[in-house]
């Protein structure tokens, strides 16, 4: 991810559905993990969406 980030990338969003995870890159800033529970948001590349992390997995039954 830091070699995205070190060619220009604004933002890198690794989503991790094993651990139910996501995690946040910004060069020259900590990680910011998410988890269920969390909003994911990227307000400075996309005003105004928003997605909660426990629905990016698949529905258990």
């Amino acid at each position: 991810m830091q070699d995205f980030l070190s060619q220009g990338t604004k933002v890198g969003i690794l989503i991790n559905p094993e651990k139910h995870r996501v995690e946040i890159y910004r060069l020259g800033e900590e990680v910011v993990i998410l988890g269920d529970g969390d909003i994911l948001s990227v307000p400075d590349l996309l005003p105004g969406w928003e997605v909660a992390v426990s629905d990016l997995w698949p529905l258990e039954f």
